[in-house]
């Protein structure tokens, strides 16, 4: 049995949309017995709600939460005092935001921003709230211009590093200290899988660590440079089938 571990945005999907070449793969990646965890900044609800199809296991915010086949196997919230600076940050800068725990996420920003987030979730799961004394593992980022988003990712480089998402202004947040690389590393451990029968792939700055984490890394084609400079193997972009030529590469299918 080998471990294979997807991105989801750039990776596995355009926004929910999972092409049908990558879908048939993944089916045969499943069918061949090998395990498939979805490997992402996005929080655990909104993973489970679109892409539990996929999937055998989960790691989730940006490698703070991990769990298999219902079970949870790694989890390490944000502390209160980091969501609190990271998030006066945010406000000084004009941004909307919202940090997310496994129940809810919170909110600051604009009506707009409110309710163009809210569309994503179950209705009641985003709510309004001041990031005060919570504890939480992710954080989404809502900008205006990406001059203003470089601006604070300069202002919090010593702290997080951002992804973007690409379909719409936003991007999810990787605090320093626990990654997608460690998460992986620890849920392969657990799982008893040796790290060479690790696999992952990935296309953006926030996946570089698990690159460097598992047995044998992926990078999209569509991938940043940084990616694919850290990856042992680069395969086509997402609409080229890259991910059903990755895995032939590999003979996982």
């Amino acid at each position: 049995m080998k471990l294979v571990f997807f991105d989801i945005d750039g990776t596995l999907a355009h926004g929910l949309e999972v092409p049908a070449s990558t879908q048939s793969a993944i089916k045969q990646l499943r069918k061949n017995g090998h395990k498939v965890l979805i490997c992402t900044g996005r929080a655990i609800s909104y993973v489970k709600k679109y892409f539990a199809q996929y999937a055998d296991g989960y790691i989730a915010f940006n490698g703070r939460y991990g769990e298999m086949n219902g079970k949870v196997l790694y989890d390490h919230p944000v502390s209160p005092e980091k969501i609190h600076e990271i998030a006066q940050v945010l406000r000084e800068e004009g941004a909307g935001f919202a940090f997310y725990n496994l129940d809810h996420g919170y909110f600051e920003g604009s009506d707009e921003d409110f309710e163009m987030m809210s569309k994503i979730w179950e209705p009641g799961f985003l709510v309004r709230s001041k990031q005060e004394k919570i504890e939480a593992y992710s954080c989404d980022v809502i900008y205006q211009s990406k001059v203003q988003m470089d601006h604070i990712a300069l202002r919090l480089k010593d702290s997080c590093l951002f992804n973007d998402h690409g379909a719409h202004p936003s991007c999810d947040t990787t605090f320093y200290g626990i990654d997608k690389g460690t998460a992986l590393q620890a849920m392969a451990k657990v799982l008893n899988v040796p790290i060479e029968d690790t696999y992952a792939f990935g296309d953006g700055c926030n996946d570089v660590v698990m690159m460097k984490a598992c047995g044998h890394g992926i990078a999209m084609g569509n991938g940043v440079d940084d990616v694919k400079k850290a990856a042992e193997y680069i395969t086509d972009s997402i609409d080229q089938e890259g991910i059903r030529k990755g895995l032939e590469h590999y003979e996982l299918i």
